[in-house]
């Protein structure tokens, strides 16, 4: 009897190690399906809670849901048109936490509150990559957002020694992830810091762009908490 026990205590052991984290499918996931090239165009989402077979993952389009495949799964979401108004299309992720399996269903509508009440939407998921994206590679490092996420004023350096001290030309745009303009704001002399009061803006993820005489010249993703 005693021997059984320690039997089957190795045996739970090594049926825990053979299991993947969310960590670990993160990892799996970006490298086989989103693309460490690619991923920074992306809005890369990861479900907190595992969820198990049979359970429903309500969408925001109408009567929207997908079912959970596997007995447990890891759950991802995938936004591949950030800048795009929705519907659009999206990508939901399962991943078999038990062998490192996934089934990938593509679909035009994001999950539940992703839209409306992005509060309730991070309660239950995590912005894995929150970096932003470069939408001109060559002036990717031309400005400095920060802090991020932000909660009331988000502060704009520019790190390009010919911009600062710049008149005129330059406009900052904040944009909902559901396609409304939720601010804009005329930069009329670049210093060392420019800072934009946020107060007003409800919680949400927000695409900020900097166009100086009508060109995009810097993008970035800003979580507004």
């Amino acid at each position: 009897m005693k021997k059984l026990i320690i039997l089957l205590f190795v045996s739970f052991s090594i049926s825990l190690q053979a299991q993947y984290s969310r960590e670990q499918a993160v990892d799996i996931l970006i490298e086989e399906v989103v693309g460490q090239d690619s991923i920074q165009y992306h809005h890369f989402f990861s479900k907190i809670e595992m969820m198990f077979e049979g359970d429903t993952l309500w969408g925001d389009g109408y009567f929207e849901y997908q079912i959970c495949p596997y007995f447990e799964n890891w759950v991802f979401f995938v936004d591949d048109l950030p800048l795009a108004n929705w519907a659009h299309p999206c990508r939901y992720i399962f991943f078999d936490k038990q062998n490192g399996a996934y089934t990938i269903i593509e679909d035009n509508w994001p999950p539940l509150n992703y839209l409306d009440e992005p509060d309730l939407f991070f309660d239950d998921w995590e912005w894995i990559l929150g970096t932003g994206i470069e939408i001109t590679k060559k002036d990717e490092n031309e400005f400095l957002i920060f802090p991020n996420p932000v909660h009331n004023e988000l502060v704009v350096t520019p790190l390009f020694p010919p911009l600062r001290g710049d008149k005129g030309g330059c406009k900052l745009t904040l944009t909902e992830i559901s396609g409304n303009q939720a601010l804009e704001t005329e930069i009329a002399q670049l210093g060392e810091n420019f800072t934009v009061d946020l107060t007003g803006l409800k919680k949400s993820i927000y695409i900020l762009t900097i166009t100086r005489n009508g060109t995009i010249v810097y993008s970035q993703k800003i979580l507004k908490q």
